[in-house]
């Protein structure tokens, strides 16, 4: 799994994109981290080849305290859903 990242981030909000591909599929993932409350939002969006998958939207809120932990959940949930796809 490859990824590619790009960092932004506003007041009492840290925001990472990452695009990665998986089994030929590309994905995105958005991790977002309130400073003020607890977790991470991820909301990860999985494209197929042209033609073969319409996007999917796949968001949770997971306790990850931090952007990176966050990712690390992300990719996992990422991969598990492509592997699933062409079970």
């Amino acid at each position: 799994m490859t990824l590619d990242a790009c960092a932004l981030s506003s007041s009492g909000r840290q925001r990472r994109l990452f695009h990665g591909c998986h089994r030929g599929t590309a994905f995105e993932i958005e991790v977002t981290r309130i400073d003020t409350s607890p977790g991470s939002h991820l909301v990860i969006v999985i494209r197929g080849s042209p033609g073969d998958l319409q996007p999917r939207v796949v968001e949770y809120v997971t306790d990850d305290a931090t952007l990176e932990a966050a990712l690390g959940t992300a990719q996992e949930i990422a991969r598990e859903f492509i592997d699933r796809l062409w079970a």
